[in-house]
């Protein structure tokens, strides 16, 4: 379950976004799902987020977007294989 950007934005400052956040997460584990908090700009959010048992983070702090090839590699062609 996503934990979007405008409640992960202001975690540090918002009480109403720390609540929501730690209920967003008290029901995702209720129905056995991971979370991830969109749009981490900065360690302190991401402590937080972590503090609050978000599984996954994503946003800028961790890096800027770029082409897949990038984090994976370039495509291998189908029936390309070693056996």
């Amino acid at each position: 379950m996503k934990i979007d950007v405008e409640l992960v934005r202001d975690l540090h400052s918002s009480r109403a976004s720390q609540h929501v956040v730690r209920a967003a997460v008290s029901l995702a584990e209720g129905f056995e799902l991971d979370t991830v908090g969109e749009g981490v700009e900065d360690a302190q959010c991401a402590k937080l987020l972590r503090e609050y048992g978000v599984d996954h983070l994503q946003g800028y702090y961790f890096g800027k977007p770029g082409p897949i090839g990038e984090f994976i590699g370039p495509p291998v062609p189908v029936g390309d294989s070693d056996e």
